[in-house]
């Protein structure tokens, strides 16, 4: 069975398979020069190409905010997804009012989905409204109280207001919840160093390196409470 180089992963070697009575020509194992033009140029709708929102599509995947304004001002779409990558779109150069903005609309659009409320939470404490991150994270998490990622997110505000008790009970009801995201016991480690704990913290450090072995930050956490 003859080997060969690919075409769509260069440093790839493939087995053909079949079995050929006259074997291909030249030296299939020949190294084959790198393409780098396959993701260039504006982006083509494959599926369904006669969409009625397909300009809207096109414009969250090509991911500039004024093609995605100029789409759902078009569209008028019901979903929260295009407002959301809206805000995305202005988060990424820092235009902070705008993103607001438009995650506040994909949460008025937003059934159960977490991440237009992790986002604009993180745009608020960035902003130095924690008590409004709070607010917030504390209503969506009525509306999805099995959700991990908005518990952690609690948990960081309390944290950055210095309430790590309360971020301590926030993170101890997202592990319950689900013991295997590392995530949680990054945070949970961060809030027991800073409350004196440093045994409790090492012992989450190491467990979130257990689920997750090149996690950087839980092993520089975990080699800083070592040392100390």
């Amino acid at each position: 069975m003859q080997k060969r180089r690919t075409e769509d992963a260069v440093h790839v070697v493939m087995t053909d398979h079949f079995i050929r009575r006259v074997p291909l020509p030249g030296d299939l194992l020949a190294p084959v020069e790198e393409r780098h033009d396959r993701l260039s140029g504006p982006v083509k709708l494959l599926y369904p190409p006669d969409a009625k929102d397909s300009q809207l599509y096109l414009a969250m995947a090509e991911g500039s905010a004024g093609a995605i304004e100029r789409a759902i001002r078009v569209a008028r779409p019901a979903q929260w997804e295009p407002y959301f990558a809206l805000g995305e779109a202005h988060r990424r150069p820092g235009n902070t009012a705008e993103a607001i903005t438009a995650y506040k609309q994909a949460i008025a659009r937003a059934a159960d989905d977490p991440r237009p409320y992790t986002a604009l939470s993180g745009l608020l404490l960035a902003q130095g409204d924690a008590e409004g991150a709070i607010l917030l994270l504390q209503s969506a998490i009525k509306r999805m109280p099995q959700d991990t990622s908005l518990l952690n997110s609690l948990a960081v505000v309390y944290a950055s207001r210095q309430r790590f008790q309360e971020a301590l009970d926030v993170l101890s009801s997202a592990v319950r919840l689900n013991p295997d995201e590392p995530l949680t016991w990054l945070n949970l480690g961060v809030s027991l160093e800073a409350k004196g704990d440093r045994q409790g913290a090492a012992a989450a450090y190491r467990q979130a390196l257990i689920l997750q072995p090149d996690f950087a930050r839980a092993k520089e956490y975990s080699s800083r409470v070592s040392k100390n």
